[in-house]
C-alpha cells in the first residue's frame, strides 16, 4: 500500500453508453490502494475490480447527467455520476450550484490518479452545473 495513495469511497450511479438513462444502476464506487470497484446497491460484494493504473477518462460533456467518463479493459467506457454525502438532492439543484457535488468528484478524481489513472481535464460535477435537471441528451462516443 502506498501511503501517500488518497481512498474514496462514495455513492454513484454508472451507465454504459446511456443504455439505462435516467434508470441507471445506483450504488457505491471505491478507489482502495490503486484499485477502483463498483458495488451495485443492495449487493454485498463489489462486482469488479480495476487496477486504476488501466484507467483513463475525462470530463463528459456538460449535455450529459454524468461528471466524467472512464474506460478500462474490464469496465468498457462508463459514464459516472458520483453524488455528494447526503444524496444529489441534499441541495443546491436547479440554477442553484451544489458545491459539494463539485468536491467529492475532485476527491475521487484524486484517489484515480493516485492510483494511476489517466484523467484529462478538470471533471466538473453535474451538480454543479446550472440548470443540470438531470436530462440525458446523448452519449458522446
Amino acid at each position: 500500500m502506498n501511503p501517500d495513495a488518497a481512498a474514496f469511497e462514495g455513492d454513484a450511479r454508472l451507465d454504459q453508453r446511456d443504455a439505462f438513462g435516467l434508470t441507471s444502476p445506483r450504488g457505491t464506487v471505491r478507489v482502495v490502494d490503486g484499485t477502483w470497484s463498483w458495488q451495485p446497491a443492495g449487493w454485498g460484494a463489489p462486482v469488479w475490480q480495476v487496477p486504476a493504473s488501466e484507467v483513463i477518462g475525462g470530463a463528459a460533456s456538460t449535455l450529459l447527467a454524468y461528471d466524467l467518463w472512464l474506460e478500462s479493459p474490464v469496465t468498457g467506457t462508463v459514464g459516472v455520476g458520483v453524488d455528494p454525502p447526503g444524496g444529489p438532492w441534499g441541495s443546491g439543484g436547479g440554477n442553484a450550484p451544489d458545491v459539494r457535488g463539485q468536491v467529492t468528484l475532485d476527491a475521487f478524481v484524486l484517489a484515480l490518479r493516485a492510483g494511476g489513472a489517466k484523467i484529462l481535464g478538470e471533471p466538473t460535477s453535474r451538480l454543479s452545473r446550472p440548470g443540470h435537471g438531470g436530462v440525458d441528451l446523448f452519449w458522446p462516443f
